[in-house]
């Protein structure tokens, strides 16, 4: 039972950690059971068997002879563990698939393997005669392998020497659950990292979008300006002197912008410059999103209703002292900025290009949890079919056929989840949608 115990709080407390959960369950084997000692061996690439992790007790890991000349088994397991260079004859240092009659532990699958002979356990770790004369030493009588995976699908082996002459049916049963809880921590911790991984790939796809997005516009703010210049120089000939000479005076500042713009596409090819995270605050994010969609509201940070000048009513419902969240505020200020824009290009939809009377946009954010901020985005305007709602996120679908890039709700999702939060979005047709934000907050 106090086994079963340490096993348990084991793969509670380090279930996204596999090095520690292998450490801890030989440890807790060695010390629960007093076995000599513990090892787990797991199938890595296809056939290879490694060294994971060990424990010994008592004899085993002391020095059976001088100690510059007969390291302990601990010194030879952890030099096993820890060498990266393959010896002399090719093998990885880390592999242990020695030939199949010595590997007692390279069992197939739901095979227990048992045998009074220690070299057969660590050849070629040891020579015969070493591993007899470490055997004695440490009274090892016995070892067995305890294979462990998931269904038709060989993980990897438990490895226990005892000092008793035989493995009892109970004891058994107790490695064979040790084994098993084994294989479900690492499938765990490799599932978590898994999704960890692609948090990450989204958190850095985010940046480079969001990177290569200002970089765009910044472009498009010079081109636009050097635009005006040169046709303002094919005006030159029926320009008076003095206007003439202002334009020429403005060379300058063209030049300026060519060099801005070189130095732009030069940035493109490589979109890495990253966006320094910090505290932010939600509240303030949606403020900048909202102004950047209306420049010209009058705008004031209370909770309160506004009527835009085309008779868009808009609920502005945030609740103060929100926690933040560890992130770029001007990534964040994007991100909300893409769902109000696509709110109101739905309102507009709905009610009409030039006039927006009966167009409602609600806008709230509220803490929903002790490290968890909410924001809903809520529109009265055309909605969401049902046949779409499946694919907003993606990449390159637009509602707005012929005209959206289908690029910024996928953005604004990869960026939102590589924060280790989400977007979710409900819609009825003609009815409105709302998009809700569970962020991270610290």
């Amino acid at each position: 039972m106090n086994l079963i115990e340490q096993i348990t709080g084991i793969l509670l407390e380090h279930g996204t950690d596999e090095h520690i959960i292998l450490d801890r369950l030989t440890g807790a084997l060695v010390e629960a059971l007093d076995y000599a000692g513990a090892l787990i061996v797991t199938r890595e690439d296809g056939d290879k068997l490694l060294l994971r992790a060990f424990a010994l007790g008592g004899t085993l890991g002391l020095h059976s002879g001088g100690a510059q000349v007969d390291p302990s088994l601990h010194d030879l397991l952890q030099g096993y563990l820890s060498q990266k260079h393959p010896p002399q004859d090719g093998k990885p240092l880390a592999r242990l698939d020695h030939a199949a009659d010595h590997a007692v532990w390279k069992p197939r699958l739901h095979d227990v393997v048992e045998s009074d002979s220690l070299f057969e356990l660590l050849y070629p770790l040891l020579d015969e005669q070493d591993a007899a004369r470490r055997q004695t030493a440490a009274g090892v009588q016995r070892v067995i392998a305890v294979p462990f995976g998931l269904p038709e699908e060989l993980c990897g082996s438990l490895l226990v020497l005892s000092t008793r002459e035989a493995f009892s049916a109970r004891e058994l049963r107790l490695l064979q659950l040790a084994a098993q809880q084994t294989a479900l921590g690492i499938r765990n911790a490799r599932l978590f990292w898994r999704v960890e991984e692609q948090r990450r790939v989204a958190q850095t796809f985010a940046h480079m979008a969001f990177s290569a997005s200002a970089y765009l516009h910044s472009l498009r703010n010079q081109i636009g300006g050097l635009r005006t210049y040169l046709g303002l120089v094919q005006m030159l000939p029926r320009m008076r002197p003095k206007q003439r000479a202002e334009v020429i005076a403005t060379s300058a500042r063209a030049h300026e912008s060519l060099d801005q713009v070189a130095e732009i596409l030069d940035h493109l090819h490589e979109p890495w410059r990253r966006q320094p995270d910090a505290p932010t605050r939600v509240n303030e994010c949606l403020t900048a999103a909202l102004l950047k969609v209306f420049p010209a509201l009058a705008f004031r940070r209370e909770p309160h209703e506004y009527i835009t000048s085309r008779g868009l009513r808009i609920e502005w419902l945030l609740a103060p002292d929100l926690p933040p969240v560890q992130t770029s505020p001007e990534m964040l200020t994007e991100a909300f900025r893409i769902v109000i824009r696509n709110a109101v290009d739905s309102l507009h939809e709905k009610h009409g290009d030039e006039r927006l009377a009966g167009g409602a946009l609600r806008v709230g954010s509220q803490s929903s949890g002790p490290q968890q901020v909410t924001v809903t985005i809520r529109d009265n305007g055309v909605g969401i079919a049902p046949d779409d709602l499946r694919h907003i996120f993606e990449l390159g679908w637009s509602t707005k056929k012929g005209e959206g890039m289908g690029f910024g709700l996928f953005w604004a999702r990869n960026f939102v989840e590589g924060l280790g939060g989400k977007i979710e979005v409900e819609s009825k047709l003609q009815e409105g949608a709302e998009f809700r934000f569970s962020l991270p907050a610290l």
